[in-house]
């Protein structure tokens, strides 16, 4: 099947070259692991890296979604994702328990770091920061 001149159905060229990749990665971990302590299986799903990409899929959403940040604007929105963590804000409801708000549209605030933004904005707030 065709459309606009590209075949459709099947996998891109990088598509197949990363299943493959990834398919004989999976295998010879099997059999190292086979050979090495004695496994009859291993859990492939264990060998992931959602975190990684769920923390790039941010940096990327954070910065308008641009597929290419620079190492500026990954700096620039690790910032914003920790200030973010900082000004999380509750409220308790009878209807509805603790209630959890949350700020996702922080606007940038450059080289600082995370405690003097937060007293710029709340002058009177006592911020204890865990080392």
């Amino acid at each position: 099947m065709e459309r606009n001149g590209l075949e459709t159905g099947g996998l891109s060229n990088e598509t197949h070259a990363a299943f493959k990749v990834t398919t004989n990665a999976i295998t010879e971990i099997a059999v190292y692991y086979k050979e090495k302590f004695g496994l009859d299986f291993i859990l492939p799903g264990k060998f992931q890296t959602d975190n990684l990409e769920s923390r790039f899929g941010l940096y990327r959403q954070i910065s308008g979604g641009n597929d290419h940040i620079c190492i500026r604007q990954l700096f620039e929105t690790e910032k914003k994702i920790r200030i973010r963590s900082l000004l999380k804000l509750g409220t308790s409801s009878k209807t509805f328990g603790q209630v959890l708000i949350t700020n996702n549209d922080l606007p940038d605030f450059g080289d600082v770091d995370e405690e003097s933004v937060v007293l710029s904005f709340w002058p009177n707030i006592q911020v204890n920061v865990r080392i």
